[in-house]
């Protein structure tokens, strides 16, 4: 899904400034929001496991998030609060 977004992204002219990938797995909330500084939106297309630390690395950086990632309800009750 992060393939076409980027793609249709890319295709009605929008920059894509940042693409994080399985090489990012291991970084902290915190060295996520350093490499989202100065970026408008972040799009998260990932696995459930990831959402808490990816919506920390956008709060952290002031960085609005678009959620697509499902399978992750469990959680969104402690995540939201984050917000």
């Amino acid at each position: 899904m992060g393939k076409l977004i980027g793609r249709l992204a890319e295709e009605k002219g929008h920059e894509i400034a940042v693409v994080i990938d399985d090489a990012d797995a291991g970084l902290s909330a915190n060295d996520l929001a350093t490499k989202l500084n100065g970026v408008d939106v972040a799009i998260d297309f990932t696995t459930a496991d990831a959402v808490r630390r990816n919506v920390e690395a956008c709060v952290a950086a002031g960085v609005p998030l678009v959620e697509g990632t499902t399978g992750w309800n469990d959680g969104q009750d402690e995540i939201e609060k984050n917000c």
